[in-house]
């Protein structure tokens, strides 16, 4: 309970503007792999979005070859997302598709 207390009070202090930016900071980059499940990239990828610290993260998407073809129409919902989204509040957006299925 304690860890969430301090959590809430730092996401607070960031949004009233008292958060100093520290420039030495290193963000980690995120890597999501994703193949045929839309509903959940496309609510992970959102919620990422609302992050306060979106603006620093590099974001890879590993977008996987179909193996099968009950996994087309989320493939397909999944690279039509990708194609209209805007992504600019991220520090940088990579997409890397596979070709084939290994």
């Amino acid at each position: 309970m304690q860890k969430k207390n301090r959590a809430m009070a730092g996401i607070n202090l960031i949004k009233r503007g008292k958060f100093r930016e520290d420039t030495n900071m290193i963000y980690a980059p995120m890597m999501i792999p994703t193949l045929c499940r839309a509903n959940h990239f496309i609510r992970c990828i959102e919620s990422l979005k609302r992050n306060l610290w979106a603006q620093y993260t590099d974001v890879y998407i590993a977008l996987d070859y179909p193996a099968k073809k009950e996994h087309w129409r989320g493939h397909q919902q999944i690279c039509k997302y990708l194609e209209v989204s805007d992504f600019s509040c991220f520090a940088s957006f990579n997409i890397i598709r596979r070709d084939v299925n290994y």
